[in-house]
C-alpha cells in the first residue's frame, strides 16, 4: 500500500499488521491482561474496532513472542471451526484428534488442546462469540464454552474474545457462558 493511503473502515486482519497504526495505548494494555488471565472479552458495539485490534494487533504481537495462536470464528458450526483453528497447529500425528466426531466425545475438546499445546502457551482466540448465541446449535455451544473453561480453570490454555456490548451480558437456558469462561 502507498505510504499515506489509509485501508477502508473494513476489517484488518493479521496478514494487515504492518499497516494497523493508532492503538498501540490500547493493544499494550490488551496485551498486559492477556498475561495475567486465563480469559479476556473484548466487548465494544458493533463496527468499533475489536476484531481488529485482536487479530492485526493482539495475535501479531502474541506470535512474535512465541506463543501458538489459534484464531477462529465459531459460525453454525462451533466445534468445526474449533478443529480447523487448532488443525493449523496440529503436528500430522494429532489430527485424528481434530475430527469432529473425536472432537464431540467427552473430553475430547480438552484432550485436543492439551496435545496441541504440550508445554507451550496455547492462546485460543474467538472473534464475533457472540456467534455462539446467534448461529450455533446449543449442545455446542456448551460443549465448547464447558470444555474452553475447564482448560482455562486447568492452565492448558487461554481464551481471548471479541464480543458484541449487547451480547455480553447475555444468558442463555444454560446459564450465562461468559461467566463459565471467566
Amino acid at each position: 500500500m502507498p505510504e499515506g493511503e489509509l485501508l477502508t473502515l473494513g476489517l484488518f486482519r493479521e496478514a494487515d499488521a504492518a499497516d494497523f497504526r493508532g492503538r498501540s495505548k490500547l493493544l499494550g494494555r490488551l496485551i498486559d491482561d492477556v498475561k495475567d488471565a486465563g480469559f479476556v472479552a473484548v466487548v465494544g458495539p458493533s463496527g468499533s474496532g475489536k476484531s481488529s485490534l485482536v487479530l492485526a494487533g493482539l495475535v501479531t504481537q502474541l506470535r512474535a513472542r512465541g506463543c501458538l495462536v489459534a484464531t477462529m470464528t465459531p459460525g453454525d458450526d462451533p466445534i468445526g471451526s474449533f478443529g480447523a483453528a487448532l488443525g493449523l497447529l496440529a503436528a500430522g500425528d494429532q489430527a485424528e484428534l481434530l475430527s469432529g466426531a473425536a472432537l464431540r466425545r467427552p473430553d475430547g475438546i480438552r484432550r485436543s488442546i492439551r496435545a496441541i499445546a504440550a508445554n507451550e502457551r496455547l492462546v485460543i482466540v474467538i472473534d464475533q462469540l457472540e456467534e455462539l448465541w446467534t448461529l450455533s446449535d446449543e449442545d455446542d455451544r456448551r460443549r465448547l464454552v464447558e470444555a474452553l473453561a475447564a482448560a482455562v480453570r486447568n492452565g492448558e490454555g487461554q481464551v481471548v474474545a471479541t464480543v458484541r456490548a449487547d451480547f455480553f451480558d447475555h444468558d442463555s437456558e444454560s446459564g450465562n457462558s461468559f461467566q463459565t469462561l471467566s
